[in-house]
């Protein structure tokens, strides 16, 4: 037999027998129990009215929770088991006369990138080299020279703060043409070259890798 009974200032709710639960009902409609266990079983809870800290549970069988109600700092845990991570990498070359200023489009990458990195090249009377990285206002640039004798010295220009400089020829700082990239586009970048530097002539070889 179920009681409801006082004793000392506690209220006894008791569920005669084995298993029974303590059920609560509105209008004949169970709202709430609580199982012969312990354990408190709600229809509806009012998040609004729930204060203090919660206790230390597993969370191993929370699903769907939505990533818009994530906040604060993620642990330290492992990303081994992540999928469907991608990297954009685009690859891609050109020439282009060293007396010619202008912009130019390079297109076909599939995202905006984020960085490129530049690498360059040509034959006159010496050899110019060079490696520039830029990503949104950041440029870097190391240029080398070398004069046309194979006894001459190898010579390290100072970077101009473009990522792109050819001298030419005999690797003269007096003739020269910069380039950088104006603007990182939705499927690729725009390059500047700014209007050459004294009479720089020959075509230049670049190579570029972006990321996005």
């Amino acid at each position: 037999m179920s009681t409801i009974k006082s004793s000392d200032e506690h209220l006894t709710l008791n569920a005669d027998g084995s298993s029974k639960d303590i059920k609560f009902q509105a209008n004949g409609v169970e709202k709430a129990s609580i199982s012969s266990a312990g354990a408190f079983t709600s229809t509806t809870i009012d998040a609004t009215v729930l204060t203090g800290n919660l206790p230390a549970i597993s969370a191993a069988s929370l699903t769907n929770v939505p990533a818009a109600n994530i906040t604060g700092t993620l642990p330290a845990i492992s990303g081994a088991n992540l999928t469907g991570l991608t990297g954009n990498v685009f690859n891609g070359n050109f020439t282009r006369n060293i007396a010619t200023a202008g912009t130019l489009a390079l297109t076909g990458f599939g995202f905006t990138p984020k960085a490129i990195q530049f690498a360059y090249g040509n034959a006159y009377s010496g050899l110019n080299i060079g490696f520039g990285y830029q990503w949104s206002t950041s440029l870097y640039n190391c240029v080398i020279t070398s004069p046309w004798t194979a006894t001459g010295n190898w010579n390290v220009q100072p970077a101009n703060g473009e990522p792109i400089t050819f001298y030419s020829p005999s690797g003269s700082s007096s003739n020269r043409t910069d380039g950088k990239v104006t603007s990182f586009d939705s499927d690729g970048v725009t390059i500047t070259f700014s209007t050459p530097t004294g009479s720089p002539s020959g075509n230049m070889r670049i190579i570029y890798t972006a990321w996005g």
